[in-house]
């Protein structure tokens, strides 16, 4: 899969449908594998295929049973998972739950999709705005640096 990257703005429709940006959702689908939407991180919805998933989730796999905390850990991120399902014009119906949870409705239908190298994120535009408005570009450089550091010392 190629790095995915790149903004692009575009809307909820009046039967609350998306569209993934094509560009971005080719080099999603491979051979096989089905796209999914997870609520990953605040306020925004993940687009991951299943190779990502598994990668994301797999660590789940060989849970103690009697680990109570990690099983209710596991059950709480499954349960926001939702299958993508398009219509024949390439439409997602967005369930009310992954509105909620981005923050986007009839009235406030603008959204933005973001490659982040091997899923994609959908925000309501306005938060998206809010959430970076401070970056910059140096910033954001020196942020990538010290995380960088911070994994070549684990």
């Amino acid at each position: 899969m190629k790095v995915l990257s790149g903004v692009y703005f575009h809307g909820l429709d009046s039967k609350n449908r998306i569209r993934i940006p094509s560009k971005l959702k080719s080099e999603l689908v491979g051979e096989g594998e089905s796209l999914h939407f997870v609520q990953y991180s605040p306020d925004c919805i993940a687009v991951m295929n299943d190779s990502v998933m598994e990668k994301r989730f797999g660590n789940f796999d060989d849970l103690d049973p009697t680990d109570e905390d990690t099983l209710n850990a596991m059950r709480f991120l499954m349960s926001r998972i939702e299958d993508v399902k398009e219509d024949e014009q390439g439409r997602v119906v967005l369930s009310k739950n992954m509105r909620d949870f981005i923050g986007v409705d009839k009235d406030n239908p603008e959204l933005v999709s973001v490659g982040m190298v091997n899923y994609v994120e959908i925000w309501s535009a306005k938060k998206y705005q809010e959430k970076t408005k401070d970056m910059t570009i140096g910033k954001a450089q020196q942020i990538a640096m010290a995380c960088r550091a911070k994994m070549a010392k684990s």
